[in-house]
């Protein structure tokens, strides 16, 4: 889904912004795969590799590297800032720290 919208959608809400709430589910399940035990602060640790990429576009990291031509690169680590990307990574590293927090505690009263 996340290829799809990158390649295909050109809008100003869907490719931006829920695109962006995407990324940080698709990290978050990528280190689920290896982790299996409870780890409550991978959401912020996810939030915060992604505020990272998000502000190293002010700084033209992708120029920087000698990337700018590479519409993958440009892709992946993005070439415009928007504070609205980190507002939205934000509230989906919540709703995954709340889901975190909601399976510990399923895991711990005995439910599967």
């Amino acid at each position: 889904m996340e290829i799809f919208i990158a390649l295909y959608v050109r809008d100003d809400f869907v490719r931006p912004l829920v695109g962006d709430a995407l990324v940080i589910v698709l990290l978050y399940a990528f280190f689920r795969i290896f982790i299996h035990r409870p780890m409550p602060f991978l959401p912020l640790l996810i939030l915060l590799f992604a505020a990272a990429v998000e502000v190293s576009q002010v700084f033209d990291l992708v120029g920087k590297l000698g990337l700018g031509d590479s519409k993958f690169f440009r892709t992946l680590l993005g070439s415009t800032f928007d504070p609205w990307d980190l507002v939205f990574y934000g509230l989906t590293a919540l709703g995954l720290g709340l889901f975190e927090r909601h399976r510990k505690g399923r895991a711990g009263s005995g439910r599967s």
